[in-house]
């Protein structure tokens, strides 16, 4: 499971899983970072929140120098974390400008930097998730180079440019040059959505050993339960199951949230923001309509599903 800040922070992560089960996904934090020089506390409630257990989660950072990396490192395992993933793919212009996610892939000075402070590092297992560039696709090969001498567990790799955001197709020639070039086991991400697309995609490129959905996760989250299970589920059984998850993903939130109905509802609009082919567009629209919690739970209501 992708990380996607304001989409699968942790009760998200814990309502999915106990829903769709699927024990063999890993989940990963959206990044934790170093906000007026000290790690962002939000997002170290995410990582350290008791509803990642049992299971528990590989907790991302996102950097955009040496002592940055640092910080978090030492942060993330003194909090008992043996494995952190390093974004190297976040493509929005406010984390580009800190010479974090994607600008960080043309960094080199601080790919070999933390190159060497992985190398040193016996006590945790790195990953790495990136993008193919910043402003051209082939500028993920000098990167690569340097990570290929280091150990990681694995690099997932985005064959999009930080330019593209999500616009366009995702490059499957890209990454078939990633994988054919990579030393470590590949991850494949981007535009996947349906089950047979991971089929596609295993038989297609050679050398990938995983695959990472975000978006597509949130717009059919049933979506490795039904590759795992070898058959696709009906529509009425992808939506019966997407009401548990959000009855579960409220109860989890009201949990937590102490401010009031505005707040919940701000919290819970973006569950659906997905999902409208899953829905349909005349629930969808109300859901994000609605202004109070009650017009909300009404138009939760109307979600019908399919024969």
């Amino acid at each position: 499971m992708a990380p996607l800040q304001g989409y699968t922070e942790v009760e998200y992560r814990r309502a999915w899983r106990d829903v769709y089960g699927c024990s063999d996904v890993i989940m990963y934090t959206p990044f934790v970072r170093v906000e007026h020089g000290e790690v962002c506390r939000r997002t170290m409630r995410d990582v350290m929140s008791e509803l990642n257990a049992p299971e528990g989660v590989v907790p991302q950072i996102i950097v955009g120098s040496e002592a940055e990396f640092d910080m978090l490192s030492k942060t993330l395992k003194d909090s008992g974390f043996s494995r952190i993933d390093i974004n190297m793919g976040c493509p929005f212009t406010p984390q580009l400008k800190r010479s974090r996610g994607a600008a960080s892939v043309c960094n080199i000075p601080l790919i070999r930097s933390i190159a060497s402070r992985i190398e040193a590092d016996s006590d945790c297992v790195y990953s790495v998730k990136m993008r193919a560039g910043l402003t051209d696709h082939s500028q993920w090969r000098e990167a690569v180079e340097i990570l290929n001498d280091v150990p990681l567990s694995h690099i997932t790799m985005h064959p999009r440019i930080a330019s593209d955001q999500y616009r366009g197709k995702a490059r499957h020639d890209v990454f078939a040059e990633f994988a054919s070039l990579c030393r470590h086991r590949t991850v494949y991400n981007g535009d996947i959505s349906e089950p047979s697309q991971i089929h596609n995609i295993i038989e297609e490129i050679g050398g990938v050993h995983g695959v990472m959905a975000g978006r597509g996760l949130l717009s059919r989250p049933s979506l490795f339960a039904e590759y795992t299970q070898g058959a696709e589920w009906t529509e009425t059984e992808r939506v019966q199951a997407i009401l548990r998850l959000h009855s579960r993903y409220r109860m989890l939130l009201e949990k937590r949230i102490q401010g009031g109905d505005h707040q919940l509802l701000g919290k819970l609009k973006p569950f659906w923001e997905y999902l409208e082919n899953s829905i349909g567009r005349k629930s969808w629209k109300a859901i994000h309509k609605a202004s109070g919690l009650a017009a909300y739970e009404a138009a939760v209501r109307t979600i019908v599903c399919g024969e």
